[in-house]
């Protein structure tokens, strides 16, 4: 290697090592709500198709040699806004260097880090079966048959249902800012980003609904009394990715050691869930029926398109 080369290589190295050397990195902690309502409208059509059967899925198939066909619904009980909006926990580390009368920088953070808190429901629930018979009709009317429902087509059910939703938030990218103004002794500054978010995700969700053919109050004096339609079923994202924008207002004040910051962002997520699960109709403690997620209408694998606005606030200091 020539001396021209090696001259060069050290003063591109000197160059780099002032630059680091002149960055101001910082560390901060914060916390905020996220919009989730795009995503949630997937999340509720799928447990109305999993808890209620929402999606008219027919319930068909055969005990031993004899064959079944009907159709069943329940009434919905839950809110319809499960994770309408999520708490957003934030660590995030940031490096900027002078640029002019601006600064530019990098950012990395991650969101999301704690379990998110459950959604649940509790309530009567109606089965309805959509056939009606005259009489015992196991092939047309195989849960009045069954007693799950009456004779009459339907029954009260008592009903609990669980959800809860899991998720990490990796994100990096650039910033760029610059001070706007001064505000009761507290410098103001306002920076503009944009990054690439990389998400982890799970959602589990659970339902039991119980009752007893003798009309009498849970739990049922003998097993053969009892009726219970429960199920489960596990959304998980194979990836989730996308562009990420936000503004930053800092406030702190010169030569402090800490500042304030208010945030806005929005992203913007590509994802495919993964979906799996099971309802099933449990009498006298046998089971009877069974319902997969995707016999109920509900894809193994969906694409889905995220705008998850999001608000925070962060404390954080200078190293």
């Amino acid at each position: 290697m020539s001396w021209s080369a090696i001259t060069k290589l050290s003063l591109a190295a000197l160059f780099f090592a002032t630059t680091a050397l002149a960055a101001q990195t910082d560390i901060s902690l914060g916390y905020g709500l996220q919009a989730n309502a795009f995503f949630n409208a997937t999340l509720n059509a799928n447990m109305q198709k999993f808890a209620f059967n929402a999606g008219a899925a027919p319930l068909v198939g055969y005990t031993g040699t004899q064959s079944y066909s009907s159709n069943w619904s329940a009434s919905d009980i839950t809110s319809g806004n499960a994770y309408f909006f999520v708490g957003l926990p934030e660590l995030r580390l940031t490096s900027d260097w002078a640029y002019r009368d601006a600064r530019l920088g990098v950012f990395a953070s991650l969101s999301g880090i704690l379990p998110q808190t459950s959604a649940y429901y509790l309530g009567g629930t109606q089965l309805a079966e959509t056939n009606t018979c005259g009489g015992v009709n196991y092939n047309q009317c195989p849960l009045a048959a069954s007693g799950f429902v009456a004779q009459s087509g339907s029954a009260q059910y008592a009903t609990e249902i669980r959800s809860s939703m899991r998720f990490y938030n990796l994100a990096v990218g650039l910033t760029y800012g610059k001070k706007v103004a001064t505000w009761y002794g507290f410098d103001v500054s306002l920076k503009g980003e944009a990054g690439l978010v990389l998400q982890s995700l799970s959602v589990y969700s659970q339902f039991a609904a119980a009752l007893c053919t003798d009309g009498s109050n849970l739990p049922c004096a003998s097993a053969s009394l009892s009726r219970v339609v429960q199920g489960e079923m596990t959304s998980q994202a194979n990836f989730a990715i996308g562009p990420v924008l936000g503004a930053t207002m800092r406030f702190e004040q010169p030569q402090a050691f800490w500042f304030a910051e208010a945030a806005l962002t929005t992203t913007v997520l590509f994802m495919n869930l993964e979906n799996s699960g099971y309802t099933s109709f449990v009498g006298g403690g046998t089971l009877a029926f069974a319902q997969s997620t995707q016999a109920q209408g509900i894809s193994s694998t969906q694409s889905v398109i995220a705008v998850l606005p999001a608000v925070l606030v962060r404390v954080g200091i200078h190293l």
